[in-house]
This record gives structure tokens, sequence and C-alpha cells, in this order.
């Protein structure tokens, strides 16, 4: 169907054919079907929207992950340093009393295992009352690889005067 001439009406008293202007050619050849979306266009639309969807979940996903691993590491951490704080708060005649090694139980991590060092810093005269207090924290982590955090710092008895 092509409408690209037409005739003017008989009382004009001209036999000339119109020629229609450009924006009425266009409509002509959308009517013959030379414009619009073929079926690969659509097809290759819909994979470029599936690659963004997919993309953005896996972004979502993997920072999920990381969030719970970093999770499991700050409740170590808090473990750790709860420990450090609630020898150092003790009195100084139970703190040198201390047994070398103490295990804890932390139940808030996955197979979650600490344990407690306090140790001479050398056998050197003055450094009697001065100690070596490490805190290793070992977990699992939602992977099944072994975590491990470790705490170490130096206290002293602090009533002690030195000769």
């Amino acid at each position: 169907m092509q409408i690209l001439k037409q005739e003017t009406p008989a009382s004009a008293g001209c036999r000339t054919p119109l020629v229609l202007c450009p924006a009425f050619r266009r409509a002509a050849a959308m009517v013959e079907g030379t414009s619009g979306f073929a079926l690969v266009e659509v097809v290759i639309a819909l994979c470029v929207v599936t690659a963004a969807f997919v993309s953005v979940f896996a972004l979502a996903y993997q920072s999920m992950r990381v969030v719970n691993d970093m999770k499991s590491e700050l409740h170590a951490a808090l473990a750790a340093e709860s420990e450090m704080e609630r020898i150092r708060a003790m009195p100084r005649d139970q703190f040198m009393e201390l047994s070398p090694s103490m295990a804890l139980d932390l139940t808030v991590l996955r197979k979650g295992k600490g344990e407690v060092r306090i140790l001479p810093v050398n056998d050197e005269p003055g450094n009697e009352g001065i100690r070596v207090v490490s805190v290793r924290i070992a977990w699992v982590n939602r992977n099944g690889r072994a975590q491990e955090l470790a705490f170490a710092t130096l206290m002293a008895n602090r009533g002690k005067e030195r000769p």
C-alpha cells in the first residue's frame, strides 16, 4: 500500500499530483512495516537487562558474605578485648597468682575456642611484676576455614615499688 501521491479534488481545477510532506511519508513507511522492533532486538535487550540483574544480585550476595565474616571477626575481637580488660581490672594480688594458661569457651563463634596466657617477661631483676598477657581466639568461618585472632600486651603489678 503506497500512499505517496494524492490527487487534488476536481473542484480545484488542477489534475497534477500532490506530493505528501516528509512526516506523512514516514507514517506511510511505518504502515508498510519498515520500522519497529525485531525479535532479535528484543532478545538482546532482555539479555542485557538479565546480565544487569544477575550482577546486582551477585554483588549483594558477596557483600552479605563479607558482612558476616566481619561480624564473626568483630565478635572475636570483642571477646579478646573483654578478657584483657577483665584481667587488667583484677587486684594486683590476684593478677600475680593467675594460672599461666586459661581456656575460654566462646559460644558466639562457630567452634570458637580461646586461650589466655600469662607469662613473665624475663628473669632479670626488676622485672618480677611484669607479665606478658596474650589472648588467642580461634574459630571456623562459614566456609570451613580456620580463623585466628591474637592480642598481646604487657601488664605490671601496679603497686610494686622498684628498689
